[in-house]
This record gives structure tokens, sequence and C-alpha cells, in this order.
């Protein structure tokens, strides 16, 4: 095993590419030069630094010799002569991929921990399948990054008890909280979690279970942890009605380290990526629509686009020190900022082109909705959305996927102002990687104006 920066060594073995051409800085845009990405090529695949293990693909390509459950892709010839091909086939995640390629016959599938249920995973295909991830551990993580996890871990600095933990689960389970959190405890033995079918975020739960196993297979050096997750869009954020964990805490620290995928400023947890992030499939589909979508600037329309749906949570004034409660959205809709940005784009059509999508969240507004044709009957996607110029970003219930994927299309972001923290705040930079906008969005097209001037210096 050898790392061969940059980028990924087996783009360039046939010799048609090279690192330079399709990844190197000048020329291309964000996601690398467009020209390059065809068949297994992407930019994710090939720009990103990656370990390289040549025996993954021999190993690869005997399984899939032995293998019976398909015979035919034994004689693929574009699987069985270029590693690339090999590896974006062998490594799409789910039990196919690992019975197929990496032995993963029943018997080779990782397990949670001695006594518990066997993934859709074997050993092999996360040794090889996680490359890059691989190489990201063996190199420093960024200066952000690392402020953000000594900020959050300042507080637990010293030891917990495990009683503490324990009485906290207790806590959990007496006043009915079992579905908000949810224990995770990684060991020599596996990983050890509460029960996925109680909680109120099952994809969340279980994308943190197999990252934490995935890091244990390819981290031997990983402490044991024991730690808790909240399985809420945002900690310290009540939903109408439910004020119980907010109230119990408040800004008071919490007894044990809870894991949030977003939370306001104070609330003392753990910040951790959004689930979604988390997702072996995720990113990288996102990136190669982007990727293989590129509009030059000079062809993208010259609007301020948003599409979404009618999910909104916090307004001004929703919080009070460290905790927020949502507002009744039906009652008060007009008072959100997505409802706000929408209206503004009945009243400038010139300018501003946003619109609810048809799957309304909130049935009692959408004959209002389509009366003053507020709401499309459509799901934009994300590789339509480089057509326009100006991209709008703001938050739905809490985080929404919008702010990984609007960064990647060469439009301008114009991020709103958030009462919420989230992971990847620390890596953006107000007026490098986006204009801010302020909560009063009557603020909005000033701001616009603006950055037509600006956009040259802009790193979007």
């Amino acid at each position: 095993m050898e790392l061969r920066p940059p980028g990924n060594p087996l783009c360039w073995e046939d010799g048609l590419f090279s690192y330079d051409m399709c990844c190197g800085e000048g020329a291309h845009n964000v996601l690398g030069n467009p020209s390059c990405w065809e068949g297994p090529r992407s930019f994710q695949t090939c720009c990103l630094p990656s370990l390289h293990e040549p025996s993954c693909w021999s190993d690869a390509r005997r399984f899939l010799s032995q293998q019976q459950l398909m015979p035919s892709l034994a004689k693929e010839e574009r699987l069985m002569n270029s590693d690339l091909s090999l590896s974006q086939f062998c490594c799409r995640p789910g039990s196919f991929s690992s019975e197929v390629c990496w032995g993963g016959d029943g018997k080779g599938y990782v397990q949670e921990h001695p006594h518990g249920l066997a993934l859709n995973i074997s050993l092999r295909y996360v040794e090889c399948c996680f490359l890059r991830l691989r190489a990201a551990l063996e190199t420093p993580p960024p200066r952000w990054m690392s402020e953000q996890i000594s900020q959050d871990l300042q507080p637990w600095t010293s030891r917990l008890s495990l009683r503490q933990m324990e009485d906290f689960e207790e806590w959990i389970q007496e006043t009915g909280q079992s579905a908000h959190f949810c224990r995770f405890q990684v060991t020599k033995t596996g990983v050890y979690h509460c029960n996925l079918t109680r909680g109120s975020h099952t994809k969340l739960v279980e994308a943190v279970r197999d990252a934490l196993h995935v890091l244990r297979l390819i981290a031997p050096d990983l402490p044991e942890l024991d730690l808790f997750l909240s399985q809420e869009e945002a900690l310290c954020v009540a939903l109408l009605g439910d004020r119980s964990a907010t109230e119990t805490f408040g800004e008071q620290s919490w007894p044990v380290p809870v894991l949030a995928q977003a939370q306001p400023a104070g609330c003392p947890g753990i910040l951790m990526p959004w689930w979604a992030f988390l997702q072996q499939d995720w990113t990288r589909r996102y990136t190669e629509k982007l990727s293989r979508g590129r509009v030059p600037w000079e062809s993208k329309v010259s609007k301020l686009f948003w599409r979404g749906s009618d999910t909104h949570c916090l307004r001004p004034h929703s919080c009070q020190g460290a905790s927020c409660e949502c507002g009744n959205f039906t009652e008060n809709w007009m008072d959100y900022p997505r409802a706000r940005l929408v209206l503004w784009s009945m009243l400038m059509p010139q300018k501003v082109d946003a619109k609810f999508t048809k799957d309304v969240v909130h049935q009692a507004l959408r004959p209002r909705f389509e009366e003053h044709r507020l709401l499309v009957e459509e799901i934009v996607p994300p590789e339509k959305h480089v057509d326009y110029k100006f991209l709008m970003y703001l938050d739905g219930v809490s985080l929404s996927d919008r702010l990984f994927w609007v960064l990647l299309t060469e439009s301008v972001l114009f991020k709103a102002d958030s009462k919420l923290q989230v992971w990847l705040d620390g890596s953006l930079k107000a007026w490098e990687h986006y204009v801010p906008v302020a909560e009063a969005s009557m603020m909005m097209m000033r701001r616009r104006r603006r950055t037509r001037r600006r956009v040259s210096i802009l790193s979007i």
C-alpha cells in the first residue's frame, strides 16, 4: 500500500488523462475539467487524495470469477481489464457488491458485535472501498475542523463515570425520550447501540452506526467511545408543545456528551456532520451529477433562484438564550424566511425566482399558495439549479442538504443568517464562500446588486 498524491492513480493508468489536465487549478471549475468526466471517472473519484492498494482489485477479480450469484460478471471486459471500472462497480454500497466482489457469502459480513446483527458489508469491502477516507486519516485535519472539535470537546476533557452515562440512559427511558436519544458504545468487540426501531430518525442512527463500524475497522487505534446521539434535527430546539428535554437542561451543561446535527449558539452539544454526509454514496452521487452539468457563467440566468418545501422552524425571536422553540408555520407563515423569499419572487419576478415545490407540508396553505402562484408542481433537481447565477440557501426545519451541493455549482451562494450552528460553519467565510443575507430579508435585493461588483473575488 502506498500514498501517491495527487489524486487517484487508477484514473491515470491508461495515459489518456492526467491529474493536471483534469484536476489542476486554473482553467477548470470547482469540480475540475468537465471533459474528463466520462464513464467511471468523476471529480470525487479522481481528484481527491487516495491510497493505492492494487491487491484490492486482484482480490475483487478473483471473487468475481468464483461467485455464483451472477457468473456473467466474470466475462465483463470493462470490469476484468480496468481497475477503475472495477472499483466503481465493487464499491457501490449494499450487500450485492460485498457478495460478488468481496467474498461476503453470508459468513464474511461485518457483525455489529459478537451477538449482534450482520451488516450488509464485508471486511474486505471496508478495507478497499474507503481508500480516500484512509488517506484523510493519515493527513492533518483542516484547521477549522481541529478548532471545532476542540471547542466542542472542551467540556468533556475529564473522563465521565459509567454511572453518569447509565443515569442519563435511565432518565431517557423514564421520561419517554427514547425516540429522541440513542446511546452508542464502541469497544474492542464491536459497536453497541440503542434499539433502532424506537427512534425518530432511523436513517441518522443507521448512518452513524455504519460510520462507526468503518472507523473502527480502518482505524485500529480508535479509542473506546461512549456517547449519546440526538435524533432530532437540532438539539436544544423544541417542536411545538414538546419542551421536555429543553426545559430540563436549557442552557445548563448536559450531563453527558450528545452528538447533534445542529444547535443554537450556547447549546453544549457536540456538532457532527449532517446524516446524509455519512452515507456511503450520497456525496458521490451529487458530485457526479453537478460535475457533468456545468453551465458557463455567461450562459446562466441572472436571477436569484430557490426551490424548496414549506418547512421552517425558527423565525425572529424564536430563541431565548441557548434554547429555541419552533413556531406555528400554518398560522404565521409569512413571518418565516422561506415564505418571505417566495413573496419577494411575486413582487420582483424579474430578479427573484423562488417557489415552494409540489410536496406541500402544510396542506391547509396549499390553496393560498396555488392562488398566488407561490407553488410549482415539480421537484427541481440540483443539476437544474446550475442554470442560475445566484442561488439562495435558507434553513428548513434544520440544516438542508442544499448547503453542500450549492457550493459545487459555480453559482453565487446567498446564505441567510441562521440561529443554528452546524458542522460546516467553521469552514465557510462570508464574502469568500457565500454572500451573507441578514435575517431581515428586505435587505436581500440591495446585497444582490452589491454582489455583481464583487462576484469576481468570490471563491464558490
